[in-house]
């Protein structure tokens, strides 16, 4: 059994095409959508992931360095991403009540 150090955040962030549809107020929503596109090939993804350290969105290739590829804080093991959950936007005053009770937990107050 794997284990993660506390206090590890894994976070998986990925464009999607979705995601990009909101350009229509870009400068020039033509070339925002070229530089997705560009962003989102998988050797542009991959060298991004190597200079960084940081999954993208696409499946880890051959082009992601072993090390990288291999790390399970990076890309966690199927096991792992089973026992993930997706934070949800909260609407204001929840947010302002989870606050406050996180606050009293770290403070002791």
């Amino acid at each position: 059994m794997s284990t993660l150090p506390l206090g590890l955040v894994l976070v998986h962030d990925h464009v999607e095409e979705s995601d990009a549809a909101d350009l229509k107020d870009a400068p020039d929503p033509q070339e925002a959508h070229e530089l997705i596109n560009f962003l989102i090939r998988p050797d542009i993804a991959a060298k991004n992931t190597n200079y960084v350290s940081y999954a993208n969105g696409d499946v880890p290739g051959d082009l992601i360095d072993k090390a990288i590829r291999d790390d399970p804080t990076v890309y966690p093991d199927a096991a792992t991403m089973a026992k993930l959950y997706t934070i949800t936007a909260h609407d204001q005053k929840t947010q302002r009540l989870i606050n406050r009770l996180w606050t009293r937990i770290k403070t002791g107050k």
